[in-house]
């Protein structure tokens, strides 16, 4: 039986590592766009900076309700570089499903891809712990921060 093993640390270090040693080798491809390792790691720093920004910090949780896209992905390391706790939610949750998961997380910031806003603000109301909403995808005026 083969085994692999892992250095004992963070995944957004171990991808930090990969980076440094193979920079211009592809990470993600996503609608015919692919970016290199070196990309993702100047792209997750920076989400992370973003982030922080926003107040997230260490032990805080983020959620992430997205579908699979790059800015998943970012968000998710970015995330992990800040010591902060990435709580994916599943892009076919609605209105009930969603405010449960995310008051059971304590989540203070929710990433929500444009395209599921509707649900978020339908929920908005009864989401105790939230502090953030991060809009995300689509065009560049459609990408929006709100309070």
């Amino acid at each position: 039986m083969t085994t692999v093993d892992y250095p004992d640390i963070p995944l957004h270090d171990l991808m930090r590592r990969t980076a440094a040693r193979w920079p211009e080798r592809p990470a993600l491809s996503w609608a015919g766009r692919t970016r290199s390792f070196g990309e993702f790691e100047v792209e997750s720093t920076r989400v992370a900076n973003a982030l922080h920004a926003l107040g997230l910090g260490r032990g805080d949780r983020l959620s992430l309700y997205l579908p699979n896209c790059p800015e998943y992905e970012l968000l998710f390391y970015g995330a992990s570089m800040l010591g902060a706790i990435a709580c994916p939610l599943n892009a076919a949750y609605r209105d009930h499903e969603l405010t449960h998961q995310i008051n059971d997380a304590g989540a203070t910031v929710v990433a929500v891809h444009h395209t599921l806003w509707p649900v978020v603000e339908r929920c908005r109301g009864r989401l105790g712990t939230v502090e953030r909403f991060l809009v995300v995808g689509g065009d560049r005026k459609s990408t929006r921060l709100n309070s």
